[in-house]
């Protein structure tokens, strides 16, 4: 904690001591020469002595010659002499009261301005046509003095008529002052031989004696400043009455001699002195010596005037003002300064100042800058200090850097390796490690030394991989507080960090590549200038990676073109270019250029020095300017500026200021202002915020101080306008005019109200008559109207006869119509069902197809059909249906003389002869149709029977013949397994009763295939399953002789009664395919077969235990396919699937046809 103590302690020291080398530096120094503004012709103001200076509550500035008055808004001149009401040409002395009202003494006497001219004062007012040698006002009003001899000052009274005093003490009054609230009153006497100073308050005078040493001058002027001293001003001298205590000569650092001197005040209380020697400053404590313009032969000062923005005028032989608030200052040729260009700037470790030219080094010195002999003529841009002794000096002189000795000024040339000579060097930059780095149009040189420096290029080195090293022309090295160095060149940003270069360009964020100016900053930010007008970006550098935080874009366009960067000692930055320079600070930006005290808009590249005490340096193309932070800062806040409506014309009539609303006709209905916003440090900055009323909502925002509104409409209007120093400042307070463009004649509302009326009488008149034409026309057409009435009712009864004809007409055409639709309707269906009918061989279809057509042609509700039987009588259908209709037509089917059948309808509607003639024509194709349907069917039946005799002939000759030698063998093998194992014999018989059942079965296929009795059968069939026509008993032999022993029978028909041979035979079938599968793949331990008799289904169902069907379907062979179409032919179905538990299940199921119904 004691060692950071001391550490503090001796930090303070330095900082004291640095503080203290500054002062005694700054102390040691030539202060410069402040820069002005000089008003002239080209400003409206003549060459002119300058004799007093006022500026108004409305902020006008006033200026008192010797050759008249003129008033300055900030953009012109306004000159008042003779014709304007004054006396006398030559101003001596002016005042505005507590009123406003400005009174102007001149040598020919007092006048008063009314806003239009100057009122002077007479005689019968109490002035006489003397000159004024003082004004002043206190509580009791305005005081003015002449000097004539013993009298005293008059005041102006309630009449406004000036009157002496009545308890005038005697002598010369020569010099009033008072305070405009105040109730006590300061005059300088001249008795003749001695001056003397009276108070007067509440009537009593007092007497105060001056020094001996003063009191034989008249007294010039007095003042009160506001510390309460009286301070009086004598033609060679100054004397001050502190507020307690007597009268005292005052010493002060110019001598004050003057004709007619004057004491001015300054706004904070202090106090302003013009001599012939230039213009004294008294603020309260001390003297200053404020310098005058730089263009003046002599620094004689007349009069002075601070105004309410600061600025401080000077009027002596023309008239000036003070730039920059007194923050700035300039060094040139004035001052010694070599060169008109400033390139750089050092304060040495010694406080001396050091400045490198375009012609030359020198050294700012307490008489001005000394020039460092060697270097005359030398473009020099850049000065490092390398050790205490020596400084580097280098520019565009060859391939070489100057050293200077600071002991004895010697200079020595050190050469850089390599360097173009026509190379420049534009900046000299100390690292952290001594080293030495010079940024050239060349490139890159470095120097390890920098108080031996030997240089050379930086170039990559192949051992060391530096990384991307600086290339091409170097414009800024700079070093930061970290020890990195930034290099700024055409090809981009570089930065040494720990011995590694890393290159940045537009890649990372920048808007180029060529990068001109870089400057690390004491927050750790960088600001990056570009070679091209593109403002400045403020970055971060972290870890390895650059981060753009945003650019600065100028609307001055200094920080768009950047020369230079900079940092001062409160963190505020400059950014300069080719039109001055701006200060950023936080949430404020703030331009310098010419009008603002810079000396020069066209800042050097890099010239910037900043101070510990606040001051900052830059060099510019015409010299080296400074900059004074603590005058700055402490510089009054100006308010917002005033506005005035000058030059104000409604048509051809001029409008002043005070006088009353104007109004003019409607053909002078255009409206041109100048405004003068009253700031003049403002200058090309300034805007207005107008509106006129009556004709914009809206207020607009302009910079040109002109207006003009044309053509504006009858009516009521108020011009508003208001002023601002800048974009970011506030406005002022408003200033308005109000006016009237009044109607024509013809515009007025008596006029348009007489219009109006005559207008409504016309239009009455005109309905008048309007309505008696119509009355006298409506009767007309009553007449006509009857006659034609008449006529009407005749066309109607024609008319209405020939309607009922055409009507009639169209109703008989549209029956026609529907009745040919009808027919062509029914002739297309009769057509469909003919083809129908003749592509149909089956006589059943024939009878539905046909029955279905008739129904949808004769939209009737019922049809039948009937054909005739063997007998050739018809068979009954749906007759009784028919026979229930109310309507019934009825039309045979004849082949000839054949009657093949009836065609019957039926329905509610009575039929036609259409209906008739189309169901004879139905009825002859429908008799076509059965006929090639029955002729159709002979034809099959001789091929079926052709073809059955082919196969029993086969069957016979062939399988019979096979199946008898099989039987034979099967027979003979019975008898020889007699004696042998009992399952050899039952095998064996077996054997034989199947190959006897086999020749059986075939013997009855062969029987049934014969169409006549040409093949021989053997009678006896009883050797065939159904030979007794039982299929209980032919499932019994089914399985006694097809299941293998060992497989477990279970058979089940005892609920089924005897069923159509044909059915029973097509399930038997069924039945022989399912076991025959089940024996043969199954591996079955089981077989179930069943039969059943439902409400009007017969089943029979055979299922085993084995392996079941494979993947779960049934298989495609021939005898599955055979047992199907059996069973479909009668018009059941076949399932076969897996069983209840395992195996598999195949179940048949035919329509019930018991036979014992079908006997009875």
């Amino acid at each position: 904690m004691m060692r950071a103590t001391a550490i503090l302690r001796r930090l303070a020291g330095v900082l004291l001591l640095a503080h203290a080398l500054l002062a005694h530096a700054a102390a040691d120094e030539a202060p410069g020469h402040a820069p002005y503004r000089s008003y002239g012709p080209a400003d409206g103001l003549p060459s002119v002595y300058i004799q007093a200076l006022l500026q108004d509550r409305e902020g006008f500035v006033w200026v008192g010659t010797d050759n008249g008055l003129y008033r300055y808004d900030g953009q012109r001149f306004q000159g008042f002499g003779l014709r304007d009401g004054l006396r006398s040409a030559s101003i001596v002395h002016l005042l505005e009261d507590r009123d406003g009202t400005l009174w102007v003494g001149t040598r020919g006497g007092l006048h008063r301005w009314n806003g239009e001219e100057f009122i002077a004062g007479t005689a019968e007012q109490g002035l006489p046509e003397a000159a004024i040698r003082a004004l002043a006002e206190n509580a009791d009003g305005v005081w003015a003095a002449t000097g004539t001899a013993g009298q005293g000052p008059v005041v102006r009274d309630a009449t406004g008529r000036f009157a002496p005093l009545p308890d005038w003490p005697g002598g010369t009054a020569t010099a009033v002052a008072g305070e405009a609230g105040g109730r006590h009153l300061w005059v300088g006497v001249w008795d003749g031989s001695r001056a003397y100073v009276l108070r007067r308050e509440t009537g009593q005078w007092q007497r105060m004696d001056l020094p001996a040493e003063s009191d034989h001058e008249r007294i010039d002027d007095l003042f009160e400043d506001g510390q309460g001293r009286l301070w009086v001003r004598h033609p060679n001298g100054l004397s001050m009455k502190p507020r307690e205590g007597r009268f005292a000569t005052v010493a002060t650092p110019l001598p004050v001699a003057a004709p007619f001197g004057a004491l001015l005040p300054d706004a904070r209380g202090g106090l302003w002195v013009p001599t012939e020697a230039g213009l004294l400053h008294h603020d309260g404590d001390r003297w200053m010596h404020v310098q005058g313009p730089a263009n003046l032969s002599a620094q004689w000062c007349r009069t002075a005037l601070v105004d309410r923005e600061g600025s401080l005028w000077w009027g002596s032989a023309g008239l000036h003002r003070r730039l920059g608030g007194g923050a700035w200052s300039a060094y040139t040729a004035r001052e010694g300064l070599p060169g008109d260009v400033v390139w750089a700037v050092l304060r040495d470790r010694t406080q001396r100042l050091w400045v490198a030219t375009n012609s030359g080094a020198a050294e700012l010195t307490a008489t001005g800058f000394r020039r460092v002999p060697g270097t005359e003529g030398k473009d020099l841009r850049a000065i490092a200090q390398v050790s205490d002794e020596r400084l580097l000096l280098a520019g565009r002189i060859g391939a070489e850097v100057l050293a200077l000795d600071l002991r004895d000024g010697t200079l020595t040339a050190l050469p850089l390796a390599g360097i173009d000579p026509s190379a420049r060097v534009l900046r000299l930059q100390r690292d952290h490690a001594e080293a030495l780095w010079a940024a050239t149009s060349d490139g890159l040189y470095r120097a390890d030394d920098a108080a031996r420096p030997q240089f050379a290029r930086v170039a990559r080195t192949a051992p060391i991989p530096e990384g991307p090293v600086p290339e091409g022309p170097i414009v800024d090295v700079r070093a930061d507080a970290a020890g990195r160095l930034w290099v700024a060149g055409r090809l981009g940003l570089w930065v040494r960090d720990g011995g590694r270069w890393s290159r940045f360009g537009s890649a990372d964020g920048l808007r180029r590549d060529f990068v001109s100016h870089v400057l690390p900053t004491s927050s750790g930010e960088l600001f990056v200038g570009y070679g091209d007008p593109l403002g400045v970006a403020r970055a971060r550098y972290t870890e390895g990676r650059l981060q753009v935080l945003r650019h600065h874009d100028s609307e001055s366009g200094s920080a768009d073109a950047v020369y230079l960067v900079g940092e001062d000692a409160a963190q505020r930055y400059w950014l300069g270019g080719p039109q001055g320079v701006d200060l950023l600070t936080t949430g404020s930006h703030r331009h310098f250029g010419l009008a603002d005290g810079l000396l020069g808009e066209d800042v050097a590249s890099g010239a910037f020095l900043a101070e510990a005490d606040g001051r900052v340096w830059i060099g510019t193309s015409a010299g080296l300017a400074r900059f004074d932070g603590d005058a700055y800062d402490h510089a009054p806040v100006p308010p917002p500026p005033n506005v005035a409506l000058m030059d104000v014309r409604l048509g051809s009539r001029r409008w002043l200021a005070g006088q009353p609303e104007p109004w003019v006709p409607y053909d002078q209905n255009v409206l041109e202002a100048r405004l003068a916003g009253l700031s003049y440090v403002a200058g090309r900055a300034l805007e207005y915020r107008v509106r006129l009323a009556g004709l914009e909502h809206e207020a607009h925002v302009a910079t040109s101080p002109n207006l003009r509104f044309s053509e504006l409409a009858p009516g009521t209007y108020r011009l508003e306008a208001a002023a601002r120093t800048g974009p970011d400042a506030d406005w002022g307070p408003m200033s308005a005019l109000a006016f009237e463009v009044r109607p024509a004649w013809w515009q007025t509302p008596v006029f348009r109200a007489a219009v109006a009326l005559a207008a409504a009488l016309l239009l009455l008149q005109v309905l008048q008559w309007r309505t008696a034409l119509l009355r006298r026309r409506n009767r007309q057409l009553d007449a006509q109207v009857g006659e034609r009435t008449a006529a009407l009712q005749v066309a109607v009864e024609r008319l209405r006869d020939e309607v009922g004809q055409r009507a009639a007409a169209e109703t008989a055409l549209a029956a026609a119509n529907a009745e040919e639709r009808r027919r062509t309707e029914r002739f297309s269906l009769i057509a469909h069902i003919a083809s129908i009918l003749s592509s149909n061989l089956d006589a059943d279809a024939l009878v539905h197809h046909a029955a279905s057509s008739l129904l949808e042609m004769l939209g009737c509700e019922q049809v039948d059909i009937a054909l005739a039987g063997g007998s050739g009588r018809i068979r009954p259908a749906a007759a009784a249906a028919v026979a229930a209709s109310a309507y019934t037509l009825d039309v045979p089917i004849l082949l000839g003389e054949e009657r093949l059948g009836a065609i019957r309808a039926g329905g509610s509607r009575p039929f036609d002869d259409l209906d008739v003639s189309s169901l004879a024509i139905v009825a002859d194709c429908l008799a076509v149709a059965i006929e090639n349907a029955r002729l159709f069917g002979r034809a099959q039946e001789v091929a079926i029977v052709a073809e059955r005799q082919r196969v029993a002939h086969d069957l016979h000759d062939n399988v019979m013949q096979i199946l008898a030698s099989i039987r034979m063998r099967a027979q003979t093998l019975a008898r020889q397994s007699r004696g042998q194992s009992e399952t050899s014999t039952r095998h064996a018989d077996r054997l034989a009763e199947l190959a006897r059942i086999a020749v059986a079965e075939m013997r009855t296929y062969v029987e049934q295939l014969r169409p006549d009795a040409s093949i021989p059968v053997a009678p006896d069939d009883s050797t065939a399953y159904l030979h007794d026509r039982s299929l209980p008993n032919a499932v019994q032999r089914l399985l006694a002789t097809a299941v293998p022993d060992g497989m477990r029978v279970v058979c089940d028909f005892a609920q089924f009664p005897p069923q159509a041979f044909e059915h029973e035979e097509a399930l038997f079938r069924v039945c022989q395919e399912a076991v025959s599968n089940a024996v043969r793949h199954s591996g079955a331990t089981t077989l179930e077969v069943s039969g059943r008799i439902e409400a009007s289904v017969a089943r029979i169902r055979v299922s085993d235990d084995g392996c079941g069907l494979l993947d779960g379907a049934p298989g495609r062979g021939i005898g599955l396919e055979s047992m199907r179409r059996r069973i479909a032919a009668l018009g059941g179905h076949v399932r076969i699937g897996a069983g209840a538990t395992c195996g598999t299940e195949v179940e048949a199921a035919l329509p019930r046809a018991d036979r014992a119904v079908l006997d009875a």
